[in-house]
Order: structure tokens, then C-alpha cells, then sequence
């Protein structure tokens, strides 16, 4: 009998209860447990790597009239049983007699499909997301996001080719994971020339142990261990046939390691599908924030970076508001064409000074410039240069404005500063260009226009009436309407001619 159950494949043993002492172990049992004698042996040490009895053991739940079934993990030898366990008698003394049924490979198949349904559900769903959503960015993160949880991984992350270098565009982190993102832009596509050739033919790249690549590929093993990369797999995308970039996948677990690729080579179809109108939505984000004369941010990008800024805290904060001078009258009398230079020279003028800082160009001959983190002295020196730079001359000067605070908490109050600066210094300027027929300089100094409160004073003293100007058909001569216009009466009782209005208000 004892010749018959030791040819089982199944592994049998026989332990006394009461000593844990192993009566028997079948062959089965000995080359699973490398055990090829166990005389002396407890089954608690030779078969668990215990050095006290397991809290599970089952012998308080065995008896000679029925078979226990339960299901176990062998964390010695990482395999799956069903276990049946009777009490028995063995040479007079009352022992557990264990069956244990391997059932490892069923249950691997058994999770392997689990997997694969898992996969193909996320499949779709990443479809959805990419067909459905209008916010593609948004809808990439999300896909990196649930490809990272669905394969247990540290990171998913997407390169991007463009040229000879190579940018991580976007990226995902599982939890305790430090981002690598910022720390992986403008690589030299040389990196993956190795990659490159497995990704033409539409493979993917694995690396089942970093460690192979130290002799093989030192530069590459220098770059992905510094990331804490153990294994890693890559998918391409492509973009008109062309390789755009890849997708690529760090530390999925050892078990799940051969089933990333199928999900991954699926995947990388459908984000390679959106490549292209990727590039195409970044490209039209960026138009919207830039101004297309000059290249600097335009007004878009200045009220998002207030907004945005206006929430953050900064040791310092300087503004400066810039107007060219006389811009109009250059557009008039020497063309647009003459004009547009100018800005494109003055916006060149400011990137050399302000190379570090926000430029924007707010309004047709305005610019604004925000400065982060600077202390004053750099600052006023800057400014200095500035005006320098921006000195009053025929064609290209400008009126400059600027505000600077050691713990900026409202950007509004700094803006406000700027511009009243600016505006004062614009009117210096006009003040000694009288011809220009821009600015109101006349009628400002008079009523100071830009004080409410004189304003409010002005029209309580009545100094504002209205003359009704008729408009009469010439056929009949008959009176149809009036004109309303109105003049200002000053200190002294006179009424300002109609000539000195035109010459203080660039009237249409």
C-alpha cells in the first residue's frame, strides 16, 4: 500500500498530533520540500519553516468519521493546495493524515483570465475616455492613472519625440512614488536608438532585471536605475507611421510582468490614434496664450497668471506696466506695417532685460511684465535698464510704470501702482508732444479725469451744459433732431471752444 501512495503525485503526510512529529512523507512530498529524510522532523518546521506550531493547524478540527477540506498557501515553495485532513491511527498512535491537491497552475489560469476580462473592460473604458471627452490632456492622465493601478505599477508615464530630443509629457505616480517628470525633459533620442529598432517592427521593449543592462548598455542603465527602475515595459506610439513616442510602464509586479504586454500593445493603438490631435490641441492651447506679432503671452495668459499667482505665496513680487509713445501717429502717417516693427523690436528689447521673467503683451501697444521672487535691488536695476533702453526718442519710446513689494499679498494693489506711474508718465510725455492727437492731456490737467471725486464736483457746481446742435433737411430746411454736446465752463465763466475739445479728446 505504502508503494502505491508514494507514486501519487499528490503530496501525503502523516504527523503526530500531540508531537507534530512527521510519521510519514511521501515522494511526492520530498521532492517538494527538498526533504529526503525527515526522521526526527516536525511538520510544523520541515514543511511551514516554523519554529513552533502553526496558529491554523487544524487538529482540534479532526475526527475518524469525517475529512476536513480547507485551502492553503505554502509560503515555502509559493503554491496554491486543497488540503483534506483526517485523524487517523498510525502504529497505535493517534495522528493527522494530510492530502494536499496542487492547485497552483489552475489558479493561475483561473487569475490569468481574470485578468485578461479586467483588461479588455479597461480597454474600452480607455476608449471611451478618448473618444468621448473634450479635454484630452485630462483624459491621458486619466488612462496613465487607471494602467497604473490595474497593473500594480510604480509609474506609467508617455514620451514624446520631437526632433532629436525627447520630452515626458505626461505622467503618473502610484502613492509614495516621487514624480520624475520635470527631471526627464529635452533627452537625447540616442538614448533609445536600442528601443527604436524593436519599436519599428512594433515591439515592445522589456526589462525583466535592470541590473543585465549594466554591462550592456551603460548609459541606459545609468539613466532608468536613477529612477528606481527594477523592470520596465514599453510600447510605441506612432503618429503618421512615424515613431511619435512611447508608453511606458515601471515596476509592474514579477506575475503580472507577461501580461502587461497585450494591454500595453493595445493601448499604445488607441493614444497613438490620438497623437496627433494631441499635438494639434497643444498647439491651438498655446496660440491662445500667445500673442502672434510679437511671441510673448498676450492678455489670455496675463489674467490666467494673476489668477493663478494671485493664490500662491511669494517673497517678493515686482509689476511694471510699459506703453509705447506715439504708436498711433506712426501707424497713421508711416503705415501699420511701420508699427508692427516697432512692437516686434520693443517686445525683443524687453526679452533681452526680462529674459527670466513673465512678458506679456496686454493691449496694442501695451505690455506688462511680472517679476517673482526678485529682490528690489535687481529689480530697480532692471528698470533702470528699462528706461534706458526705452529712452525718449522719435520713433520707440515709451511711458514705463512699476510697483514692487517685499510680501506681495494682493497683485491688484501692485498693477494699480504701476499704472498710475505709468499713466503720469505718459502724460509728461504727450505734455511735450502737444501735436500728437492721441492724448487728452489738456483737458486731464483741467478737470483731472481720472479723480471721481473732482468729477462728481465738476457736475454738482455745473460746470457741464449741453447745447443741442439742430440737424436740418436741406430739401425743406425743416428742423428733424439735435445734436447734444457738451461743454465745459470754466473758473472764470468762459465756455471751452469746440476747438480745444478736438485738441483734448481724440474725437472719432
Amino acid at each position: 500500500m505504502f508503494k502505491l501512495i508514494d507514486e501519487i503525485a499528490e503530496v501525503i503526510y502523516v504527523a503526530d498530533i500531540e508531537t507534530y512529529e512527521l510519521l510519514y512523507l511521501n515522494s511526492s512530498g520530498k521532492r517538494l520540500f527538498g526533504a529526503e529524510n525527515y526522521k526526527w522532523e516536525t511538520c510544523y518546521r520541515l514543511l511551514q519553516g516554523r519554529d513552533e506550531p502553526c496558529e491554523f493547524c487544524t487538529n482540534h478540527l479532526l475526527s475518524r468519521d469525517s475529512v476536513y477540506t480547507w485551502r492553503f498557501t505554502n509560503r515555502m515553495t509559493n503554491r496554491h493546495f486543497i488540503l483534506k485532513d483526517k485523524l487517523i491511527e498510525w502504529n497505535g498512535r493517534p495522528a493527522r493524515m494530510e492530502i494536499g491537491f496542487d492547485l497552483t497552475e489552475q489558479e493561475k489560469s483561473e487569475q490569468l483570465l481574470k485578468n485578461k476580462a479586467k483588461g479588455e473592460e479597461l480597454l474600452l473604458e480607455c476608449l471611451r475616455i478618448l473618444h468621448q471627452t473634450k479635454d484630452l490632456e485630462n483624459s491621458v492622465q486619466m488612462i496613465l492613472e487607471k494602467a497604473g493601478r490595474f497593473l500594480s505599477a510604480d509609474r506609467t508615464y508617455i514620451f514624446e519625440i520631437s526632433g532629436q530630443t525627447m520630452n515626458n509629457t505626461y505622467e503618473w505616480c502610484a502613492e509614495g512614488i516621487d514624480p520624475e517628470k520635470d527631471n526627464l525633459q529635452n533627452l537625447p533620442v540616442t538614448l533609445i536608438d536600442r528601443w527604436s529598432r524593436e519599436f519599428e517592427n512594433n515591439k515592445c521593449i522589456f526589462i525583466e532585471d535592470m541590473e543585465d543592462l549594466r554591462s550592456q548598455s551603460p548609459e541606459e542603465y545609468e539613466v532608468l536605475s536613477s529612477q528606481n527602475i527594477k523592470r520596465l515595459i514599453a510600447a510605441p506610439l506612432f503618429s503618421n507611421q512615424r515613431l511619435a513616442g512611447y508608453i511606458g510602464v515601471d515596476n509592474p509586479p514579477g506575475d503580472l510582468f507577461d501580461q502587461v504586454e497585450a494591454f500595453l500593445e493595445t493601448l499604445s493603438y488607441f493614444l497613438s490614434s490620438s497623437m496627433e490631435q494631441m499635438r494639434t490641441y497643444r498647439v491651438l492651447k498655446d496660440l491662445s496664450y500667445l500673442d502672434t506679432l510679437t511671441g510673448l503671452y498676450n492678455r489670455n495668459r496675463f489674467n490666467e497668471d494673476l489668477d493663478r499667482f494671485g493664490r500662491q505665496d511669494f517673497r517678493s513680487a515686482g509689476v511694471i506696466y510699459l506703453d509705447l509713445n506715439g504708436l498711433k501717429d506712426i501707424n497713421d502717417t508711416k503705415g501699420h506695417q511701420c508699427g508692427d516693427q516697432i512692437l516686434k523690436e520693443s517686445a525683443k528689447k524687453l526679452q533681452v532685460i526680462f529674459s527670466e521673467h513673465m512678458i506679456y503683451r496686454i493691449g496694442g501697444d501695451e505690455f506688462a511684465i511680472l517679476c517673482l521672487n526678485i529682490k528690489n535691488e535687481h529689480f530697480m536695476r532692471m528698470i533702470r535698464e528699462l528706461k534706458y533702453l526705452f529712452s525718449h526718442s522719435v520713433d520707440g519710446s515709451g511711458a514705463v510704470g512699476y510697483s514692487w513689494s517685499e510680501s506681495p499679498s494682493d497683485f491688484q494693489v501692485l498693477l494699480t501702482e504701476a499704472d498710475k506711474m505709468m499713466y503720469t508718465d505718459k502724460k509728461e510725455y504727450y505734455r511735450s508732444n502737444p501735436n500728437s492727437s492721441r492724448y487728452r492731456n489738456y483737458f486731464d490737467d483741467r478737470l483731472d479725469l481720472k479723480s471721481l471725486d473732482h468729477l462728481l464736483k465738476a457736475i454738482e457746481e455745473e460746470r457741464f451744459c449741453v447745447y443741442l446742435q439742430p440737424k436740418v433737411l436741406c430739401s425743406t430746411q425743416e428742423i428733424i433732431g439735435a445734436e447734444a454736446l457738451v461743454r465745459y465752463i470754466g473758473q472764470d465763466g468762459t465756455v471751452e471752444p469746440p476747438s480745444a475739445l478736438f485738441r483734448c479728446w481724440n474725437l472719432p
